[in-house]
C-alpha cells in the first residue's frame, strides 16, 4: 500500500506528539504508524518517522487538515518534511502553519504552487 512519510526535524517528542495527534483523528484511525528513520549525516541515532497508509483520497485530505491544526498548536519551532510514494517532498514549518492545508492539498493533487517562504515542495 502507498505511504506518506512525515519526518519531523526537531525533538523526538514532536514526532511522538504528531503521531498521537494523527492516530486520534477518526479519519486516520488505523492508517498511522511510526518507524525509526535513518539518521541524517552527522547526527547520532535514528529519527522517528510518522507513516500514513494511503487508502483513499480522503486520507490525504485528513492528513493535510490534521497537520495544519497540529502545527498551529506548536509552541516551538518544528519542521515537517512530507514524502509521497513517488519520493517528492513538501516542507512545512510552524511559522507558516496557516498555509499547511493549502500546500499539502496542492502537493497531494499535483497542483502545488511551489510554496511560500518556510513551506514548499521539491
Amino acid at each position: 500500500m502507498a505511504e506518506l512519510r512525515l519526518s519531523i526535524e526537531g525533538p523526538d517528542t514532536d514526532a511522538l506528539s504528531l503521531w498521537e495527534w494523527l492516530r486520534s483523528d477518526d479519519a486516520l484511525r488505523g492508517h498511522v504508524d511510526r518507524r525509526a528513520a535513518p539518521a541524517p549525516p552527522g547526527s547520532m541515532g535514528a529519527l522517528t518517522e510518522v507513516v500514513v497508509a494511503l487508502g483513499s483520497s480522503g486520507v490525504a485530505a485528513a492528513v493535510a487538515s490534521a497537520v495544519q491544526t497540529w502545527l498551529t498548536q506548536r509552541h516551538t519551532d518544528v519542521r515537517i518534511v512530507v514524502t509521497d510514494p513517488g519520493g517528492r517532498t513538501c516542507e512545512l514549518d510552524a511559522k507558516r502553519a496557516k498555509d499547511a492545508d493549502r500546500l499539502l492539498t496542492g502537493f497531494f493533487t499535483g497542483t502545488a504552487d511551489g510554496g511560500t517562504a518556510g513551506a514548499g515542495q521539491r
